[in-house]
């Protein structure tokens, strides 16, 4: 009976996921190596864009190898004029979130995964994450201490100390741009509130438009704090999946104790059959 339901279990796993699969198509690839870079412009068409005057364009216009040839590739999409440039990464993105065409922004991982914390994971793909507010240390050839400032960085690395500061700096980085943007838009108050509640009178308007414009002004930062923290991109941990293990550990121990209970049964069954035989034949 347990290898019927196993096996009815096991075939509707499957059908359901065959099912899945034809009814949706799988999500495309994304872009993670230059190659692949190349090989989108070259088969698909996609078209890639720099920023002006940056060290991407630099890159691609001082390189050699893969980046001599997708700077090739990117001047043939407009020989004419240099189309290829826009004048800063904003732009490019609202490019790409116009979705007409296929189209790819290079620049910097680290702008781009602050440009993540602005307008939303949904508009990009950053395959690799660098985890530290600055992107290299400069110190002397021949430095005496190189080979432990190399092992105080490993440390702090590994401690998540570095990935702690640098969310920490894109949070308050967040926070700011979250209140400049409410500073040049101002909400109307009419519109903020959601209940159609009547105006306070006369008598209390004095007495209570202190308060209440206090109340309404933390309010009002408590969920723009809100909003911007649910916001911010945490890396994914295994604790979040902690829950989804523990459960199916449960489910196997369950099983194998079924599994021990039933052979000793059956073997306590056989041997009372093989006794009862005997008498039988004595």
């Amino acid at each position: 009976v347990y290898w019927i339901a196993a096996t009815y279990v096991l075939a509707d796993v499957y059908s359901a996921q065959l099912t899945s699969q034809f009814a949706r198509p799988p999500h495309e690839a994304p872009i993670n190596t230059l190659q692949r870079l190349q090989t989108a412009m070259l088969r698909d068409g996609y078209q890639l864009f720099v920023e002006k005057e940056s060290s991407s364009l630099e890159m691609l216009e001082n390189g050699t190898e893969v980046f001599r040839q997708l700077y090739a590739l990117m001047k043939l999409q407009n020989p004419d004029m240099e189309g290829y440039l826009i004048d800063s990464v904003e732009a490019g993105i609202l490019l790409i979130a116009d979705g007409l065409e296929n189209k790819a922004v290079l620049g910097g991982r680290e702008t781009l995964y602050f440009n993540i914390q602005q307008f939303g994971s949904k508009t990009f793909q950053l395959s690799h994450k660098l985890y530290t507010r600055y992107s290299a240390v400069a110190v002397q050839i021949g430095c005496p201490f190189l080979d432990s400032l190399n092992d105080v960085i490993i440390h702090l690395f590994e401690g998540g100390i570095l990935d702690k500061m640098t969310n920490a700096e894109y949070a308050t980085q967040s926070r700011m741009l979250g209140k400049e943007y409410n500073a040049l838009h101002p909400t109307n108050p009419t519109e903020t509130n959601g209940n159609n509640e009547p105006p306070p009178n006369d008598d209390n308007r004095n007495t209570n438009g202190v308060g209440d414009a206090n109340g309404k002004g933390e309010e009002n930062a408590e969920a723009t704090a809100k909003s911007l923290d649910s916001q911010i991109i945490q890396p994914l941990n295994l604790r979040m999946l902690q829950g989804a293990f523990i459960v199916l550990i449960c489910g196997y121990a369950a099983a194998t104790g079924i599994l021990v209970l039933e052979l000793c049964c059956h073997r306590l069954n056989w041997h009372f059959f093989e006794r009862t035989q005997a008498r039988l034949l004595r």
